[in-house]
């Protein structure tokens, strides 16, 4: 993990709820970091992750990393589908999962004699 969004993950992680850190910050992967540029760029595993954090948190993230970089940083996000692939990142979206197969019976569980309960 790149050294800066590492640090500014722990300042949002005492910042924010414990909620709003896994449900927004945690699934965010560092990409990139170019200090020469002042750049940051951020990756969201999904669509919906992404315009949550650019509405919600990008202000603060800014300002985290300014703060540890010493200098002003822009942050950058995107789509990046391996933020979703790594470990400790949400699993896919319901919308992204396969359906069930439609020619699938319920399963009996219930196949054998009652059982007999001691009394």
């Amino acid at each position: 993990m790149i050294q800066i969004w590492q640090d500014c993950s722990r300042v949002l992680e005492r910042e924010l709820t414990p909620q709003q850190y896994v449900a927004w910050i945690k699934p965010l992967r560092a990409i990139a970091y170019d200090p020469d540029a002042r750049q940051l760029r951020l990756g969201a595993p999904n669509r919906l992750k992404l315009d949550a954090v650019r509405s919600q948190f990008a202000a603060r993230i800014r300002a985290a990393a300014t703060e540890l970089a010493q200098h002003p940083v822009e942050v950058q996000f995107e789509v990046a589908a391996a933020a979703a692939a790594e470990p400790g990142a949400d699993s896919p979206d319901l919308a992204e999962a396969p359906a069930p197969a439609s020619d699938s019976a319920p399963r009996q569980f219930n196949d054998g004699p009652p059982l007999s309960v001691p009394g």
